[in-house]
């Protein structure tokens, strides 16, 4: 199946094609001030972002956005957001990424990481990267499953979250400490983990 992906940037105060801040900015280059972008596609995936600016490279399509980023998308029919200060991408592999402090949400997750890429390879799923990041999720019985790592890996369509180097997992007083492991979003439950420990409180 074919993938058609609609595009509109929306500028709410005047489009600015010279420098205020920079020396120069190249003929190939748009800024915008006041923000807000949309893709979509035939699979029901949506991205929605707004911010204070955001500059586009009509010959590469990459884009930056910057000053209170904020960030909606539906990801396999859950809905996501994300709040930082700045984001880039593109437009042709519709991939974002930021290396600044990041607010990842759902429904009943919360993570909170130092940088974050999402990524869509050709016929892959999708997938968000977070590193040195904490997560907390809620389940149905309002108990509260935490966790951090250096790097974490959500596969939103599995509902999976990989969690590597020095790994943490707390559930009520138990404490797992791992160099991986793997969490089971729907199911609530650690699936795997390697060279692990347990430490009740």
């Amino acid at each position: 199946m074919s993938i058609s992906i609609g595009l509109s940037f929306i500028a709410l105060s005047p489009v600015t094609f010279s420098a205020t801040n920079d020396a120069f900015i190249p003929n190939n280059v748009i800024e915008f001030k006041t923000a807000l972008y949309e893709t979509y596609q035939l699979d029901n995936k949506r991205l929605y972002i707004k911010s204070k600016e955001a500059r586009i490279n009509l010959d590469n399509k990459n884009i930056k956005l910057n000053g209170n980023v904020e960030t909606t998308f539906t990801l396999d029919g859950k809905t996501f957001s994300l709040k930082t200060i700045s984001l880039s991408g593109n437009l042709l592999d519709k991939s974002i990424s930021s290396s600044e402090t990041a607010l990842f949400e759902s429904k009943d997750l919360e993570i909170i990481s130092s940088s974050i890429e999402i990524s869509q390879e050709p016929q892959q799923e999708t997938k968000v990267i977070f590193s040195n990041a904490n997560f907390e999720k809620i389940n149905s019985e309002l108990k509260t499953h935490k966790g951090k790592a250096n790097r974490i890996e959500l596969l939103p369509a599995k509902d999976l979250i990989l969690m590597e180097g020095n790994a943490e997992f707390r559930e009520d007083n138990m404490k797992i400490i791992a160099d991986e492991i793997y969490y089971d979003l729907n199911e609530d439950r650690i699936l795997k983990s390697l060279n692990a420990r347990i430490i009740n409180n």
